[in-house]
Protein backbone atom coordinates (compact mmCIF):
# COMPACT_ATOMS: atom_id res chain seq x y z
CA UNK A 1 0.00 0.00 0.00
CA UNK A 2 1.06 3.42 -0.81
CA UNK A 3 0.43 6.62 -2.79
CA UNK A 4 1.20 4.81 -5.56
CA UNK A 5 -1.75 2.10 -5.48
CA UNK A 6 -3.83 4.49 -3.50
CA UNK A 7 -4.25 6.83 -7.04
CA UNK A 8 -4.18 3.91 -9.35
CA UNK A 9 -1.09 4.20 -10.96
CA UNK A 10 1.19 1.25 -9.27
CA UNK A 11 0.86 -0.81 -12.98
CA UNK A 12 1.90 2.83 -14.48
CA UNK A 13 5.15 2.66 -12.89
CA UNK A 14 6.00 -0.31 -12.77
CA UNK A 15 5.57 -0.77 -16.61
CA UNK A 16 8.46 2.04 -16.46
CA UNK A 17 10.69 -0.24 -14.79
CA UNK A 18 12.82 -1.65 -17.71
CA UNK A 19 14.03 -4.80 -15.48
CA UNK A 20 10.69 -5.80 -14.97
CA UNK A 21 8.45 -4.34 -17.84
CA UNK A 22 7.50 -6.52 -20.49
CA UNK A 23 6.43 -5.30 -23.72
CA UNK A 24 2.56 -6.52 -23.47
CA UNK A 25 2.19 -4.63 -20.46
CA UNK A 26 4.13 -1.82 -21.57
CA UNK A 27 1.71 -1.30 -24.33
CA UNK A 28 -1.58 -1.73 -22.49
CA UNK A 29 -0.40 -0.06 -19.56
CA UNK A 30 -0.12 3.40 -21.51
CA UNK A 31 -3.00 2.49 -24.14
CA UNK A 32 -5.05 1.85 -21.63
CA UNK A 33 -5.06 4.59 -18.83
CA UNK A 34 -8.77 3.92 -17.66
CA UNK A 35 -8.54 0.19 -18.11
CA UNK A 36 -5.02 0.96 -15.52
CA UNK A 37 -6.63 2.81 -12.94
CA UNK A 38 -9.23 -0.12 -13.00
CA UNK A 39 -6.92 -3.12 -12.61
CA UNK A 40 -4.57 -1.24 -10.12
CA UNK A 41 -7.81 -0.86 -7.67
CA UNK A 42 -9.28 -4.35 -8.20
CA UNK A 43 -5.74 -5.89 -7.24
CA UNK A 44 -6.38 -3.81 -3.63
CA UNK A 45 -9.71 -4.85 -3.30
CA UNK A 46 -9.09 -8.60 -3.97
CA UNK A 47 -6.42 -8.69 -1.85
CA UNK A 48 -8.27 -7.43 1.06
CA UNK A 49 -11.35 -9.55 0.51
CA UNK A 50 -9.10 -12.30 1.07
CA UNK A 51 -9.41 -12.98 4.34
CA UNK A 52 -13.51 -12.51 3.98
CA UNK A 53 -13.17 -15.54 1.52
CA UNK A 54 -11.67 -17.69 4.49
CA UNK A 55 -14.85 -17.03 6.37
CA UNK A 56 -17.31 -17.10 3.87
CA UNK A 57 -17.43 -19.77 1.47
CA UNK A 58 -19.96 -18.61 -1.21
CA UNK A 59 -17.42 -15.49 -1.60
CA UNK A 60 -13.91 -17.91 -1.70
CA UNK A 61 -14.26 -19.48 -5.59
CA UNK A 62 -14.26 -15.89 -6.55
CA UNK A 63 -11.16 -14.57 -4.67
CA UNK A 64 -9.42 -17.69 -5.50
CA UNK A 65 -10.09 -17.12 -8.76
CA UNK A 66 -8.94 -13.54 -8.89
CA UNK A 67 -6.02 -14.17 -7.17
CA UNK A 68 -4.91 -16.70 -9.62
CA UNK A 69 -5.65 -13.98 -12.28
CA UNK A 70 -3.36 -11.50 -10.66
CA UNK A 71 -0.59 -13.79 -10.08
CA UNK A 72 -1.00 -14.65 -13.28
CA UNK A 73 -0.71 -11.17 -14.75
CA UNK A 74 2.25 -10.77 -12.30
CA UNK A 75 3.58 -13.34 -14.33
CA UNK A 76 2.97 -12.74 -17.93
CA UNK A 77 3.17 -8.61 -17.68
CA UNK A 78 6.44 -8.84 -15.35
CA UNK A 79 8.10 -12.00 -16.83
CA UNK A 80 8.07 -13.16 -13.01
CA UNK A 81 7.60 -16.76 -14.03
CA UNK A 82 8.83 -18.80 -10.80
CA UNK A 83 7.17 -16.21 -8.58
CA UNK A 84 3.76 -16.50 -10.02
CA UNK A 85 3.73 -20.00 -10.29
CA UNK A 86 4.69 -20.72 -6.96
CA UNK A 87 1.69 -18.20 -5.73
CA UNK A 88 -0.89 -19.61 -7.71
CA UNK A 89 0.18 -23.13 -6.57
CA UNK A 90 0.39 -21.71 -2.64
Amino acid sequence: MGEMWQNGTALYYISQVRDFSRPILDYRVNRYIGLTILLTYLSIIVKIDFPFAVINKSLKPFVVIAMILFHAGIGIGMGLLTFSLIMIVM
